[in-house]
């Protein structure tokens, strides 16, 4: 019967319990994401695989492994369930942030968990106020030269099914336009009902 020595393997960053555990036998990565206690809520949707330098091993080299932990996890691809060996060190890191901004009911800045859709973006800032222009919604996008994209998009089709939704990236910025003639026209009704209001007497529109 082949025995194992115990090992360490540390588990840090957005999970349940971080911290460093005696193993034995072999272990995969989700083994020690089961025994760290899971993903905490703001883990984002990657993690590394640290590798250090072998010990009396000349041409052993430091390595770093990217794990998708969206492929792993939703999608089932276990290829991505690597082994895990002594003196690793497998670190989750906190999920980004995306903004939403402009005609929305609670603006400001969200959590990226996982993979986040531009209707579930503004869902999180509680929706479209009612003189939002729903078809023209701007993603300010940064690129790899450190510019930013404007991607326009149709949320009303969207919404209605006849446009896939759009998947958001960290740090875009969602700005929701209001409407000219809907902000007009709130202007408008809000001075009538101001200049019909006298006496204690307010008349409703």
């Amino acid at each position: 019967m082949k025995e194992y020595k115990s090992q360490r393997i540390s588990v840090v960053g957005a999970v349940n319990k971080p911290q460093i555990f005696e193993i034995t036998g072999q272990r995969y990565l989700l083994d020690m994401l089961m025994i760290a206690g899971g993903l905490s809520r703001d883990s984002g949707n990657i993690c590394y695989v640290i590798r250090p330098t072998l010990k009396n091993t000349p041409n052993s080299r430091a390595e770093t492994i990217v794990i998708d932990l969206d492929e792993l996890l939703e999608n089932g691809d276990l290829s991505l369930n690597i082994p895990v060996f002594a003196g690793d060190v497998i670190n989750v890191p906190k999920g980004g942030v995306i903004f939403v901004d402009g005609a929305v009911n609670s603006p400001g800045a969200f959590n990226l968990n996982g993979k986040i859709t531009i209707v579930q973006a503004i869902t999180m800032a509680k929706g479209v106020t009612g003189t939002a222009d729903l078809g023209d919604v701007r993603i300010f996008r940064e690129n790899k030269k450190g510019e930013k994209d404007i991607i326009t998009v149709d949320y009303k089709a969207i919404r209605d099914g006849e446009k896939h939704d759009i998947q958001v990236a960290e740090n875009d910025i969602i700005i929701v336009p209001e409407s000219g003639i809907k902000n007009f026209f709130s202007g408008f009704a809000k001075t009538v009902r101001g200049a019909m209001s006298f006496g204690g007497l307010s008349v409703g529109f």
